[in-house]
């Protein structure tokens, strides 16, 4: 068999499996897919998000201690693999800040995950960025509240890290809160004037965290496979590709 032959059949499977993306409940309305070339580069817009709150009102609050920070979220999926929120720079905080965050069943119990980083490794500017914190998968419980828990170890009202969010009522499935200081209660933040009312957040049900591949149609060692609960085909390999 000749190679433009070859060619020319491998292009007529990636046509059906496009067609066939297209003709899915839930089709390609998250995603895009571009050619360039002998590649496909698929653009997979926040591949794998579960839930979100991406609205902010130009504030973020400050992460130092001993303020800790929380919102509650109501995941749709059974798996939680990492969060990422929306983070920014605000005057001239030290070098080595540790920024963690935790899951929680509930705010007084204990971390169902954790993750720290530090921001001598993962740059953080005066322009907000998403910042991810990939944990080890946990499973949850679609539809029961859980905890996105938000600190930082060193700073002040004119040098810290911060972390947006707005303050209207933009995601129904959960709330901001506060503890002041070690000995305090948690408390949910009330509404009103420039409180927040919701953080800047992404929760992930799997990986990848988001980002592109550029796929050799002419390499099709890597078969995909049909993820019968979101009812679209996923290159086996994406996976493997991206962290």
């Amino acid at each position: 068999m000749s190679y433009s032959v070859k060619v020319q059949r491998m292009v007529i499977v990636f046509v059906a499996i496009f067609c066939l993306l297209l003709l899915m409940p839930n089709g390609l309305s998250s995603h895009t897919t571009t050619i360039q070339g002998r590649f496909s580069q698929f653009s997979w817009l926040d591949w794998g998000v579960d839930q979100e709150q991406t609205e902010h009102c130009g504030y973020g609050i400050f992460l130092i201690p001993p303020y800790l920070y929380a919102q509650s979220f109501t995941p749709s999926k059974d798996k939680l693999t990492g969060v990422s929120l929306y983070l920014f720079k605000y005057g001239s905080p030290f070098d080595s800040v540790l920024l963690k965050v935790s899951i929680k069943a509930n705010l007084t119990g204990d971390d169902l995950a954790t993750k720290t980083i530090n921001t001598s490794k993962v740059s953080i500017g005066t322009k907000a960025k998403w910042i991810v914190f990939d944990f080890s998968d946990i499973s949850v419980t679609p539809e029961t509240t859980y905890f996105l828990v938000c600190s930082g170890d060193k700073g002040n009202d004119v040098n810290a890290y911060c972390w947006y969010y707005d303050n209207e009522e933009w995601y129904a499935r959960g709330e901001s809160w506060i503890k002041i200081n070690e000995t305090m209660p948690w408390s949910q933040i009330p509404p009103g004037g420039l409180n927040p009312v919701d953080f800047c957040f992404k929760t992930y049900f799997r990986r990848p965290l988001g980002g592109v591949v550029q796929v050799n149609l002419l390499n099709l060692n890597y078969p995909f496979y049909l993820d019968s609960a979101n009812n679209f085909l996923v290159p086996k390999f994406i996976e493997k590709k991206v962290m």
